[in-house]
């Protein structure tokens, strides 16, 4: 439900986003004013752990500090391509300062390897390594910063 929020906001806020891809050696830069949030959260929304059927599947760890609490999230299970969420919140008003997730996917065709962050007031980071079998890996980053 978070990133619903969050979408609702952006949509309303009109935000704009300079958006970067680095693809291997190439890079491309845009700025996009008219943008399906939907889209742009997908491996976030995607990477969502909270189902009835994973309930024992992930140990949870937190960890109060003097202005943030940092919750992690481990998968118990290596099979599960959600591996770890660390979220860190803002102690005084309980909002969401920053998350990152880790997810794997490996079988006989493919590994893939992303590491996801998020900032609500600045923005996300997406890493990834895809290596097919036979093939040099790619690498892959998105970067995007919210604009006015």
């Amino acid at each position: 439900g978070y990133f619903t929020n969050q979408i609702k906001q952006l949509e309303a806020q009109k935000t704009s986003l300079i958006k970067t891809a680095f693809l291997n050696d190439k890079q491309e830069t845009k700025t996009l004013s008219h943008l399906n949030w939907q889209d742009e959260f997908a491996l976030f929304i995607n990477s969502d752990i909270n189902r009835i059927a994973w309930i024992n599947s992930y140990s949870t760890d937190s960890c109060n500090q003097i202005t943030q609490k940092h919750i992690d999230y481990k998968s118990l299970d290596p099979d599960l391509r959600t591996q770890e969420i660390h979220v860190w919140l803002d102690i005084a008003t309980q909002q969401l300062d920053s998350l990152s997730v880790r997810n794997k996917v490996k079988n006989v065709f493919y590994t893939l390897d992303e590491k996801l962050y998020f900032s609500p007031s600045k923005g996300y980071i997406i890493n990834a390594i895809q290596k097919a079998r036979f093939t040099p890996p790619d690498t892959m980053q998105i970067t995007g910063q919210f604009g006015k």
